[in-house]
């Protein structure tokens, strides 16, 4: 998926490409965090270490944020990225 972004020079939009970034429990019970397209995985002790890091990693690109448990259900989904407002 894709998101519009204005160049600086013009009002001409232009294409952004939106980066997915994974959290799954893995089989030890840790959450691993995988980005589409890169080698990363980052190991995290709780969930909410893996939703911090992932925020992280989005910083001002659009992302799109995927969690799933153990048996591979969906647990949330964050669109993350330059026109979203993160909690604390």
């Amino acid at each position: 998926m894709s998101a519009l972004s204005f160049d600086s020079d013009s009002s001409v939009p232009t294409q952004v490409a939106e980066t997915t970034v994974r959290v799954e429990m893995g089989r030890r019970g840790a959450w691993e965090l995988t980005v589409a397209g890169e080698d990363t995985r980052i190991v995290c002790p709780t969930l909410a270490d893996a939703m911090r890091e992932a925020r992280s990693i989005a910083g001002t690109r659009p992302s799109e944020l995927i969690i799933r448990d153990a048996y591979h259900r969906l647990v949330g989904h964050e669109r993350l990225g330059i026109d979203c407002k993160h909690p604390g």
